[in-house]
């Protein structure tokens, strides 16, 4: 039975201190406790000098340790509720948790040094982009003025893939790039400075292939094919955001301006107004720095879904698009908070849609020819060479399907002169059209008269000398042609 105080604390059945609890089997104060433990783990032999006749209370208990533990065995304590492996299991307890926290701190001065390493990377990538740009805006021939028939000739001696190939056969065309508006464009400047921005398209390819490793000519072809448009319609807007506030002109890379009405032509007047309002005017908001910028131009570049790239290429080009992608984002991030980051980010990457749509109506083969006529560059017909291909199926399959309908028409009235102002309400209002009606008699009847020229604009002649419902056709009445378009 346990001793009590007066105060109702058990008290020590060795010693009587209070503040005593269980141990060993006894009612034992923390001395006791230790001391008993200690003994017994040591195996410690005693000797009294008194024969065991020691007065042994609380404040003597440390006087003969051979009568306390003589004591400590009387009361009950047990040698066997000690456990052997108490005293090794506290032992290695701290050690291990230093070990954890040895590891957690390593971890973190790992990721923390990961963290700075990949932080520098991004630095690094985003100074080799902006060093590419400044290289190919300084161009390796500059000079202070520009005169724009000089640039005609060579550009034009020479492939897409033997520019690639050989940059140097264009250095005299790679004029410093100005984007101002010091004087408005004329024709020639127009020429010129598109033929410039393809030059400088071209560079950048080859400039950002050699970060990744790509040299086959055919794949540099291949993003050059995808994608230049869209690189050549971005840099001339986010530097006419820079260089002018002037919302109804953007600048040309040869020190002109495009006013947003300076041609009568509605093709070109659609275009210029798309350029200002839903790309330059959003680049003015945005304001973007030249990490930006340059950045976002390697992420239109870099498509790993370009026709032509093999597996391993487009591998190359989607992770290196990453990097670039992961660059921007943490440049934005060291500049803006992370809720701001992540809006500015997102804005920029909105551009894309605004881009594309822009780019196919530059593609469209019909501005081009309102553009230059029968001049164009070589290297631009070759660039747009598919585009001209889709452009021109995608005519014909209009003007099949258009004189199908008109002939239907026309076989269940008599009025041809009806069924002809019908074919040209379905024509694109926006296009200037010239009329070519070919004054034909003809006598071959003919029960689908597009089976023998589906691939011209025929349609039933409104001056055939017949009276009746007419049971001839035309075998070549081309009726809608797109032509004299250009800048008035």
């Amino acid at each position: 039975m346990a001793l009590a105080s007066c105060d109702g604390q058990e008290v020590c059945a060795i010693c009587g201190d209070e503040n005593a609890s269980r141990h060993y089997g006894v009612t034992a104060c923390f001395g006791c406790k230790g001391f008993f433990r200690r003994s017994v783990k040591a195996g410690l032999k005693y000797i009294c000098q008194f024969d065991g006749q020691c007065t042994f209370d609380k404040g003597k208990r440390n006087t003969c340790r051979f009568c306390r533990f003589e004591r400590c065995l009387k009361t009950g304590m047990s040698t066997e509720a000690i456990r052997p492996d108490r005293d090794s299991t506290g032992k290695q307890l701290r050690p291990r948790k230093c070990a954890i926290l040895e590891q957690r701190k390593y971890t973190a001065q790992s990721s923390s040094t990961s963290a700075k390493r990949n932080r520098f990377a991004q630095k690094t990538l985003l100074l080799q982009l902006m060093n590419l740009e400044y290289s190919i805006n300084m161009g390796k021939v500059q000079k202070t003025t520009v005169n724009a028939c000089d640039q005609v000739v060579s550009a034009n001696q020479f492939t897409l893939s033997e520019v690639l190939d050989n940059p140097e056969s264009v250095d005299s065309e790679r004029t410093q790039i100005r984007y101002d508006a010091i004087r408005t464009a004329s024709a020639d400047d127009i020429t010129a400075s598109i033929r410039r921005s393809l030059i400088s398209t071209i560079d950048w390819v080859n400039g950002i292939g050699a970060h990744f490793g790509v040299v086959s000519t055919a794949e540099k072809l291949a993003l050059l094919n995808s994608r230049a448009v869209l690189l050549a319609l971005f840099s001339v807007a986010a530097r006419t955001s820079q260089s002018t506030t002037n919302p109804d002109a953007f600048c040309l890379p040869l020190g002109c301006s495009v006013k947003r009405y300076a041609s009568k032509n509605v093709m070109v007047q659609t275009l210029v107004s798309r350029i200002l309002d839903d790309l330059i005017a959003p680049l003015n908001r945005l304001s973007l720095d030249e990490r930006e910028i340059v950045a976002f131009k390697a992420i239109i570049a870099l498509n790993p879904d370009a026709v032509g790239l093999s597996p391993t290429t487009a591998r190359s080009v989607a992770a290196y698009r990453d990097r670039v992608l992961h660059a921007l984002f943490q440049n934005i991030s060291d500049q803006f908070l992370t809720n701001g980051a992540a809006s500015r980010f997102a804005n920029i990457l909105t551009l894309l849609p605004a881009l594309t749509d822009i780019s196919s109506l530059i593609t469209n083969y019909s501005i081009i020819e309102s553009l230059f006529g029968s001049g164009v560059d070589s290297l631009l017909v070759e660039l747009l060479g598919q585009n001209r291909k889709k452009h021109d199926d995608a005519t014909k399959m209009r003007q099949y399907s258009m004189r199908r309908s008109v002939v239907d028409k026309v076989t269940q009235t008599d009025n041809l002169l009806a069924a002809k102002e019908e074919y040209f309400a379905q024509a694109d209002s926006r296009v200037q059209t010239k009329v070519c009606d070919n004054y034909c008699k003809f006598a071959t009847p003919s029960p689908d008269p597009l089976s023998y020229y589906p691939s011209s604009c025929g349609i039933v002649s409104p001056y055939m000398e017949q009276t009746s419902k007419p049971s001839y056709y035309c075998q070549q009445l081309p009726i809608l042609d797109y032509v004299d378009l250009h800048l008035q």
